[in-house]
């Protein structure tokens, strides 16, 4: 399986970039699934689009999380 990940870096500011050296301070990571939100398990390809949406690739579907909620769009 092959997996991508596209990220617009012309959206990315300075302030944004996390320190790989620093203690992690006021950062913290979620990892999303199908038992606390993602309908589906996996997650094929990942990509961004300039309004800050991430659409998700996946086995069951095209699905949009917009930092709140995921909705799987049906075809």
């Amino acid at each position: 399986m092959v997996s991508v990940c596209t990220i617009n870096f012309n959206m990315i500011k300075a302030e944004d970039i996390i320190d790989p050296s620093d203690d992690g301070t006021g950062y913290t990571s979620v990892l999303y699934d199908n038992t606390n939100g993602l309908p589906t398990s996996e997650a094929n390809a990942i990509a961004q689009t300039e309004e800050g949406f991430l659409w998700i690739g996946s086995y069951s579907g095209l699905i949009r999380y917009d930092g709140k909620d995921f909705v799987r769009i049906d075809s």
